[in-house]
């Protein structure tokens, strides 16, 4: 692996078509994890699915799923084949890691 430092604040928001904008924080080949920041607009809502796990962190504002709400500074772990339907009334940015789960991969 390499080390890695990027500084966010430069990095250019991606839009995404379903209206949640990206920033790509890490992704190297040979590995499975990619890591993002996701931006979610006030009123959004969607799906979101994990093949191979997720993690995620809650740096700003609030969503809820079908578990409950998740305000700032809410870590989640979501298993492999995760689905879920999250909605946002403020708006959002997470921290996003998925893939790289060897312990979160179904037996």
């Amino acid at each position: 692996r390499r080390h890695v430092a990027a500084d966010t604040t430069a990095m250019q928001w991606r839009e995404n078509s379903d209206g949640r904008a990206t920033k790509l924080l890490y992704s190297q080949a040979g590995y499975s994890d990619r890591m993002r920041l996701e931006r979610w607009p006030p009123q959004w809502a969607g799906e979101s699915t994990y093949p191979h796990g997720a993690e995620l962190f809650v740096l700003q504002g609030s969503f809820e799923d079908e578990e409950g709400p998740y305000r700032t500074h809410t870590w989640l772990r979501f298993p492999a084949q995760s689905r879920h339907r999250p909605r946002t009334r403020e708006g959002c940015v997470l921290y996003v890691k998925e893939g790289g789960f060897a312990y979160l991969r179904e037996q």
